[in-house]
């Protein structure tokens, strides 16, 4: 077998076209909420978002086709369409030194908290001077079955979790492992149903908190401001904003895998709705790479990379599998799922043939 079998198809970031927007910064503290002649940034702070700057953006008219683009794989927001004086397209950057504001189409003028400025089109506006976590690259994929462009206003309206999961998903790589305590909140169902790997009803889970718990792009907020009427608290009032992103982006990865040191449990909580499926470059805290394919609830196929020399374990919902090394003479060699793996840096090793 070719690795190139297990490449992913283009990425298609999410958009929308709805003025207001929050959306959350991959890789930062920070949320943005985009208008066509407006922005302005949030900071996560213990227990609310405060607004820390605010810009306008006074040349801009009235917008035909205005559309941000949100791309949480490369960590910036796209902003564009056509206004009076042309079209008109930056980005909201996250890079190494922070988040920063470059225009794509021309010169920019901008009135951030009452100070003007003018940015030259490629050039650089600093909005958040503080390290930020950079994407990996090749950068994780999760796939459902659906591939295509996410307009997220018409997911946010009427979400179905096989189009939710995998942007989700797209936020996970800034997640740590981490225990999490239940609570009688609708965040603490989440927790609960994870704990005990309700599979039958996990997704259901995460898609009312998704209703409930979220303002815009993966932001989450304290009240029912929709006053849906889920009749409980959402989060528990000790809670932050930002450990509550945290925690549910950590929730999210482990549905598919989780990692006790080198140990690799595969779709340890995998919802029964999400029949098949891959997930693609993911990167373990050992740095090995890994991607998994399942068919019918099952484990089908397991592509390891190893960064480094060292022994794996892998565990899955099966007794035994056949492992090889890639492009080598080596044969194909029946083990038992649980049994430590020696592995070779810079080596291919592909898992199949589960059984149970």
């Amino acid at each position: 077998m070719s690795v190139r079998q297990l490449t992913p198809p283009p990425y298609l970031p999410a958009f929308t076209h709805r003025p207001g927007t929050m959306i959350h910064l991959a890789g930062t503290s920070h949320v943005i909420q985009v208008f066509p002649t407006a922005l302005r940034l949030f900071a996560y702070r213990p227990f609310e978002l405060e607004l820390v700057k605010e810009l306008a953006f006074p040349e801009l008219g009235p917008f035909s086709g205005w559309t941000a683009f949100v791309d949480s794989m490369r960590q910036y927001v796209q902003v564009e369409g056509s206004a009076g004086q042309g079209f008109v397209r930056y980005r909201i950057c996250v890079s190494v030194d922070g988040v920063m504001l470059k225009p794509a189409s021309c010169d920019l003028r901008v009135i951030v908290n009452g100070i003007e400025n003018t940015i030259a089109k490629g050039d650089t506006f600093p909005l958040v001077e503080a390290p930020c976590s950079l994407p990996q690259f090749p950068s994780p994929r999760l796939l459902l079955g659906c591939n295509k462009a996410s307009n997220w206003d018409r997911i946010s309206d009427a979400p179905t979790m096989d189009e939710v999961l995998p942007l989700w998903y797209q936020l996970s790589p800034q997640a740590s492992e981490e225990s999490l305590e239940s609570s009688t909140t609708l965040f603490g169902a989440i927790v609960e149903a994870f704990k005990k790997k309700e599979t039958s009803t996990i997704l259901s889970t995460f898609a009312t908190y998704f209703r409930a718990g979220m303002a815009g792009y993966f932001v989450p907020k304290r009240t029912d401001n929709l006053f849906l009427g889920y009749g409980i608290p959402l989060l528990p009032d000790e809670m932050s904003l930002q450990d509550v992103h945290t925690g549910i982006c950590t929730m999210v990865r482990s549905l598919f895998l989780r990692e006790e040191g080198n140990i690799i449990e595969i779709l340890p909580c995998l919802p029964k709705e999400l029949v098949s499926g891959r997930l693609l470059h993911e990167t373990l805290h050992s740095g090995h790479q890994i991607d998994i394919e399942w068919r019918k609830g099952r484990v089908r196929r397991v592509h390891l990379y190893a960064q480094h020399d060292g022994m794996v374990t892998v565990k899955a919902d099966a007794v035994t599998a056949t492992l090889r090394r890639l492009r080598s003479a080596d044969r194909k060699t029946v083990f038992r799922l649980g049994e430590e793996i020696e592995v070779q840096e810079g080596k291919h090793y592909l898992l199949d043939n589960f059984t149970t």
